[in-house]
């Protein structure tokens, strides 16, 4: 897939089943996934039902808790998976760093 966008759904999930991640990094990308997928249909059906659009700034959030709360989960449960939480949280950041960043220098 690389930088193109698709909406196909099977090249989707081919791209995403032929990541070469470690194990935590392949956990992260397929449940950032799952829980972008999920907040995205729950926004689309809120919308559907009349209730007001959600700024994405929310979105993110919410995709962040949801990956946060399940990880803090998992580190009791699976050891290989203790690290995940280190790796979610400096990733978050640095790409909140590189927003930051790139907004500075378009003023």
């Amino acid at each position: 897939m690389g930088n193109s966008y698709t909406e196909e759904w099977s090249a989707i999930l081919a791209f995403m089943s032929q990541l070469k991640l470690s194990r935590v990094e392949s956990f992260l990308a397929r449940y950032v996934f799952q829980s972008a997928v999920y907040v995205i249909w729950r926004e689309r059906n809120s919308r559907n039902h009349g209730e007001n659009p959600r700024p994405l700034e929310n979105l993110f959030r919410t995709i962040d808790k949801m990956i946060k709360n399940r990880v803090m989960s998992l580190r009791t449960q699976d050891k290989r998976l203790e690290k995940a939480l280190q790796v979610w949280i400096a990733y978050v950041e640095l790409k909140l760093f590189f927003f930051l960043f790139s907004s500075v220098l378009k003023k």
